[in-house]
Parts: structure tokens; sequence; C-alpha cells
């Protein structure tokens, strides 16, 4: 009999093992798990602000309830004052999961910067009473207003009229319409005149601030120093007309992104020959050609009157 009863406690000891195991996994107190990842390269939620662009990131989370109980699961989304959408609350089974989406929304061309992201769930109810303990689970990410390009170029004199034998300087503003410093790439085509480099940039390069006044830069103009073959206007005039165009490129746009923006002006440029100054030339010339003949003829005829006077006076000295 003493046998019978100590192989009967030995099998209930057995059978009774696995249950207390299985209810050991569960907690018997409120409980909840949540675990969050962002489906961008960098890793934390990436939201794009360029103009057309849906300003919206987002992270994929999952939220379990580990416990005994049937959960009452409050979602909470902090994202230093970005807007943030989630699930307001999910009801969760014991030993459930759920997943579910948490969008966050940026201002359009807001500047570009890193945001603190906090999602919390936590347990409301269990069984539909208040949870007997504080449950809560947090995942900490980084939400990052990405950077675009932008840009707008103005010059100052569509029309410039330059005259011959001069420097002059050209200038033109450059507006920075990104979110974010940007560093601008200058440089000039159809810039050549009388087969010579007329035109030339100070740098190749300039940093703007975003969305503030614009930056100036200016390219130098060496006029040629005579254009006196120029064909001649209705004025009649010697002139020559050069447009040039005036090239600026976002390094960003085009080391980061697979659109290289840029923006390009055609300036016109009409030299022109001082007509006064070539008249005053030709016109001294024309003076020092008239003096040197007027002082040859007047110094024959000095000679030929002094050689009369001497024969006049040996005439009348034989007499």
């Amino acid at each position: 009999m003493r046998i019978i009863w100590l192989v009967f406690i030995l099998l209930t000891s057995s059978f009774a093992s696995p249950l207390v195991n299985n209810s050991a996994a569960q907690s018997v107190v409120a409980a909840v798990e949540l675990s969050c990842t962002a489906p961008y390269p960098s890793g934390s939620v990436e939201i794009a602000v360029h103009p057309g662009a849906t300003l919206t990131g987002y992270a994929d989370c999952t939220v379990s309830n580990p416990s005994l109980h049937t959960e009452k699961i409050a979602i909470e989304v902090t994202a230093d004052g970005l807007a943030t959408a989630a699930p307001g609350s999910i009801y969760l089974a014991s030993g459930d999961e759920s997943d579910f989406q948490v969008a966050i929304r940026a201002d359009s061309q807001m500047a570009v910067q890193s945001r603190s992201l906090t999602i919390t769930a936590s347990v409301q109810e269990t069984s539909g009473l208040p949870p007997p303990n504080l449950a809560e689970s947090s995942v900490n990410m980084m939400a990052n207003i990405l950077q675009h390009a932008g840009l707008s170029l103005e010059m100052t004199n569509p029309v410039a009229m330059i005259e011959t034998g001069t420097i002059e300087s050209l200038q033109y503003k450059i507006y920075n319409q990104g979110n974010g410093i940007d560093q601008f790439i200058l440089s000039t085509n159809g810039d050549v005149v009388n087969g010579v480099s007329a035109f030339s940039l100070p740098f190749t390069g300039i940093e703007v601030e975003p969305n503030g006044p614009p930056a100036l830069f200016r390219i130098t103009v060496n006029t040629p120093a005579d254009g006196s073959d120029w064909p001649l206007n209705a004025d009649g005039v010697h002139t020559l007309a050069v447009d040039v165009e005036v090239i600026v490129k976002s390094q960003f746009s085009c080391e980061y992104t697979n659109e290289c923006m840029s923006m390009s002006l055609t300036q016109k440029v009409i030299f022109f020959q001082n007509q006064t100054l070539e008249e005053l030339t030709e016109a001294n010339e024309l003076s020092s050609s008239t003096d040197q003949q007027m002082l040859i003829y007047g110094g024959t005829g000095a000679t030929l009157l002094f050689l009369l006077f001497i024969f006049f006076a040996m005439r009348k000295k034989q007499s």
C-alpha cells in the first residue's frame, strides 16, 4: 500500500511540474513589453520637409502582454514638439501581441535638426480592474529633419554698358531657399571676348545661411583696350554685345542627393568704343601731320626768300 502511495505522489509531482513552469513564464501582476524600429537606413525616423514632401516619418512598434490577465495598454508618444499620431490604447489578451505604427509630422521647410522621440506603453487595466502595480515600457529614438536644397539667383544689372579700356564689376545675389547651410559653386560660360577671357570670379564658392539675406558676389570685367574694329550701331558707335551665362550649383544637392540643383542667368554686356576719344586721337594725328607739313612748307618758303634776297643784293652790287 505504501508503494502505491509513493508511486501516486511521484506521478502527481511529475505532471504538476510543467504547470508550475508555464505559470512562472507569465506574470501574475501587470506587465507590458514594447519594441520599436525605424524603417530607415540611419536607424532614426527621417522626415523630408522639402516642398511637396509628405512631411511625415514613421516608426514600427510591437507591444506584447506577458501577464496572466487581459490588459488595456495605453500608448503615449512625445516628439519634442513635433506632431504625432498613434493608437490611444490597445487591448491584449494574456500572451498576445500587436503591431502598430507611430507617425511623426514636421512643418514644411523646417530647419534641418534632430528631435528626441519617446514611445511609452503603460498598463491601464488588468481584466477590467486598475492594475495592482505600475507596468510600462518605453523606447527612445531620434527624429531627424532631413536637409534639402533650394536656391534663387538675381542680377542687379541685366544689360551692362561698359566702355573699352576700363575695369568694371557686375553684382549678383544668391538666396538659399533650402533648410540648411549650403555651399554654392559659381561659374561662367561664354565669357571670351576677342579671344581673351574678359570675365573673372574672385572665388568659386560661397556659403549661404538658409532663409536669410542674400549673399553677394561680383564678376570682374576686364574690357578690351580697343574696339575700333567692332561694328557701328545706329548712332555710329563701335559696339560688341556678349552674352555670359552665370551658373550657380548647390554643393549639398550635388553630393548628397540624386538631383544636382543649379540655376543660371544670362548676363548681357555691351562693350562700346568711346567715339570722342577716337575722334580726338584722329584729330590730334591730323593736326600733327598738318603742323609738320606747314613747318616743311614754311621752311622751304623762307629759304627761297633768303636766296632771292641774296640774288638781288649781288646784282645791285655788280651794277
